[in-house]
């Protein structure tokens, strides 16, 4: 579902630069999720500029979730 990929979004995001040496400050990675379309290591520019939406915008397409359908937040 659409929850864990914009967790694990999130996660790279939030995770700073050490969590994913090489990966540009300004850059998100997605890392696996239920979004069939996307395959993992997909690079992109995430944002929070949106008060409802988180975006994912990649090569091919733009992911966007609704911050109120995030019900579950999973980190490791």
């Amino acid at each position: 579902m659409r929850f864990r990929t914009v967790v694990v979004l999130l996660l790279v995001l939030l995770g700073g630069t050490s969590l994913w040496a090489g990966l540009g400050s300004d850059k998100t990675m997605y890392v696996g999720g239920t979004v069939p379309s996307l395959k993992e290591g997909v690079q992109g520019k995430s944002s929070t500029g949106d008060d409802k939406v988180f975006s994912f915008t990649y090569k091919g397409g733009t992911l966007k979730v609704p911050y109120d359908r995030v019900n579950d937040l999973e980190y490791g």
